[in-house]
Order: structure tokens, then sequence, then C-alpha cells
């Protein structure tokens, strides 16, 4: 299965998210939007994991969880990096903080897909 490692947003960011995309959507943007409540930041995309390591991922997401304290992002701009095929928003970070050890990719909010081939 396809698997990454992901953080829920707060009600409010996912609403200002979503006000922010309102005329991309208007416009019939070629993306297939998601709802709402599925908006999320995804820290790192794993790929296809076996069904057998998923247990463990969830183990290790656990510990490193633990470890940390609550942090602040900011969200800013949006757009398609490095192509329309992968929608990416800019979001500050301190690399120095606990939480980079998930953040080696770059985290990417999501909501929504590209519709067509590019």
């Amino acid at each position: 299965m396809r698997l990454f490692i992901g953080l829920n947003l707060p009600k409010r960011e996912r609403q200002r998210i979503q006000s922010a995309t309102q005329l991309l959507q208007e416009e019939d943007f070629p993306l297939r939007w998601i709802g709402l409540e599925n908006f999320h930041i995804t820290m790192k995309f794993l790929g296809e994991v076996s069904s057998e390591r998923v247990e463990q991922i969830e183990e290790i997401m656990s510990e490193v969880a633990s470890k940390n304290t609550v942090f602040s992002i900011a969200l800013g701009g949006f757009g398609a990096f490095p192509s329309i095929r992968f929608s990416k928003s800019d979001l500050a970070r301190d690399r120095r903080k606990p939480q980079a050890q998930v953040l080696e990719a770059g985290p990417r909010v999501g909501f929504g897909r590209v519709r067509f081939r590019v």
C-alpha cells in the first residue's frame, strides 16, 4: 500500500486553505479536490510499503511523536512544484527542531490531485 507520514490540520487552517483555493475551484482548475476534512500536511511520502512493515512504521512514528512537543508552522503561498503534477505549499519550518526528523523531503499540504496527465 502507498503510505505517507502526515499531520492533520486544525479546522480553522483547513477552512483558510479552502477559501484560498476557491477561485481555482470555480475556474475548474484541473484538480480533483479532496474534502475539507482530508486536508493534511504530508511530512514524508513513503511510497509502496508492504503490510508487514506498517506496524513497524506505526511504532517508530509513535516513538518520534512521544519525544516531540507541540510546534508551530506557517502556511504560506501555494503552487505546483516542480511541475503541475506536484502541488506543494510553502511551509516555514526550523530544521533544528525535533520535528525535522521527518521533514527530509519537505512537507506538502494536500488539498487536491491533478485530473489530467502532464
